[in-house]
């Protein structure tokens, strides 16, 4: 419909898909709104991606769940500790949302 669900902000470097920020409004939080958002994903980004990576601060757990829980690996912190590295396989992230890129 015509009502907001949230944002996610993006950019694609090279062969790295670089996920900057999701926020979900919180009704659409639990359903199908991030599934139907990455599929969509699997049909705009360019091809050559290879790897998927994403900050999380490090007191924000359910970011980190959530991000653990598309398949990405916690790599290191930033330089003032405040926010921490995860990066994964791309076509390994978006198979789980049921498209192969």
């Amino acid at each position: 419909g015509e009502k907001l669900a949230g944002f996610f902000q993006y950019y694609v470097s090279g062969s790295t898909f670089m996920i900057e920020e999701v926020q979900i409004v919180p009704e659409y939080q639990g359903t199908t709104a991030l599934l139907t958002l990455m599929r969509h994903l699997t049909d705009v980004l360019p091809e050559g991606i290879e790897t998927v990576a994403a900050y999380s601060h490090r007191l924000n757990l359910k970011s980190q769940r959530i991000i653990r829980k598309l398949g990405l690996e916690q790599q290191e912190e930033n330089s003032s500790g405040d926010y921490l590295l995860y990066l994964g396989d791309f076509p390994s992230v978006m198979a789980r949302f049921g498209k192969k890129k």
